[in-house]
């Protein structure tokens, strides 16, 4: 029997079926003593889906987005910067989403609200 993937959030072809365009569907989020934890998946440039853990510790977020924004968007911007930046399929299982400073150096550029005239 095959369930439906628009009410199972661990489905990467929820995201499709929701006729949202981003490459990343951000599954689950849980708080954790650092910041926040999430599985997403991502969809490469061939169309398949790749799962994902990340985390995003608070001073990450606070830096990226100076608290205004929600984290789970944040997440999002900054693994769409990674994938437009190249950095797909290079991105592991497990990661710390700062991690990606060091495959996409103008990340923090990309990210951060004003930060041309900072």
């Amino acid at each position: 029997m095959s369930r439906d993937p628009g009410n199972d959030p661990l489905d990467p072809r929820r995201a499709a079926i929701r006729g949202g365009e981003s490459p990343v569907d951000i599954r689950t989020e849980s708080e954790t003593r650092l910041g926040w934890s999430y599985e997403v998946g991502v969809r490469g440039d061939d169309g398949s889906w790749s799962q994902h853990t990340v985390t995003l510790a608070w001073c990450d977020h606070d830096y990226w987005s100076g608290g205004r924004q929600a984290p789970s968007v944040v997440l999002r911007r900054v693994l769409e910067a990674a994938l437009d930046g190249g950095a797909g399929p290079r991105l592991p299982r497990r990661f710390d989403a700062a991690r990606l400073r060091r495959l996409i150096p103008d990340l923090d550029i990309q990210i951060r609200p004003n930060s041309a005239a900072a």
